[in-house]
């Protein structure tokens, strides 16, 4: 379960219930689990009971399969997809996280909202560099991952902050609004440089939470494992990419679901 937060709810129990309700429709006949924080699958009546304990549970289904890989070793997982980043120490073979729901996660830096490309560069502020940004919704990660060629252009994709293509221009147009300019008056190559020191400021804040956690390695996983990685430095990484493969990495949470 994800997306039960979603401002279209007036309440998690109301998200949680409305996917519920989509689910049933689509599986008809075919038999409905629910993942559980509990750590376990529970009936879709269950889980219409417990409404809190299935909300936002796709982190721990992947927290509990990386677990398992791995029961000796005193563990970080890190999945950053592409809004948040999940960091859940793993024990003895068990999820150790302080937090089960999304708040508690977030008072307990198990959670930081900070993603590789839905981000908005203004949750990035108030500066960068030296500069002061724009509080306004002109610009995401993507746009700083296409300038910096970590993710390839594509005309077609308008999941962008101003609908417009996913471009290295119009990236450059949105991403110079954030300090109040444009192609007019700047060039690409400053909008690049603009990337590179946002690139830098999520980077750090990423490390910041890290460094917060004990552990003796870490595994990582998600979509954004190219940003996650730089802020590992020198610390001992698994990439489950190389275990499970590209594709499966950047939807953990489902392959997991998958192999509980």
């Amino acid at each position: 379960m994800t997306g039960e937060l979603c401002d279209c709810y007036l309440s998690k129990d109301q998200g949680v219930n409305a996917i519920l309700d989509a689910v049933e429709t689509v599986a008809e006949d075919w038999p409905i689990e629910v993942w559980s924080t509990e750590g376990c699958f529970v009936s879709l009546c269950e889980a219409r009971q417990k409404t809190l304990a299935v909300a936002a549970g796709n982190w721990h289904v992947l927290a509990t399969y990386v677990a398992q890989l791995d029961p000796q070793s005193s563990t970080l997982l890190v999945d950053m997809g592409s809004t948040t980043t999940d960091l859940i120490p793993l024990r003895d073979g068990q999820v150790c996280a302080k937090g089960l729901t999304d708040t508690g996660r977030l008072e307990h830096g198990e959670l930081i909202y900070l993603g590789a490309t839905r981000t908005p560069l203004m949750a990035l502020g108030p500066t960068v560099g030296q500069m002061p940004i724009m509080a306004e919704h002109f610009a995401t990660m993507l746009d700083v991952a296409v300038l910096l060629g970590k993710i390839a252009e594509d005309a077609a994709d308008g999941q962008t902050a101003d609908k417009q293509p996913r471009t290295k221009e119009a990236s450059a147009r949105r991403l110079l609004r954030m300090v109040g300019g444009d192609l007019d008056s700047m060039s690409i190559t400053q909008a690049e440089q603009l990337a590179w020191q946002f690139f830098k400021q999520a980077v750090s804040r990423l490390a910041d939470g890290i460094q917060k956690h004990t552990f003796d390695q870490i595994v990582l996983s998600g979509s954004g494992a190219f940003l996650a990685r730089e802020a590992m430095g020198e610390m001992p990484v698994v990439d489950l990419a190389s275990q499970i493969g590209t594709e499966a990495s950047a939807s953990a949470c489902a392959f997991a679901l998958c192999q509980v």
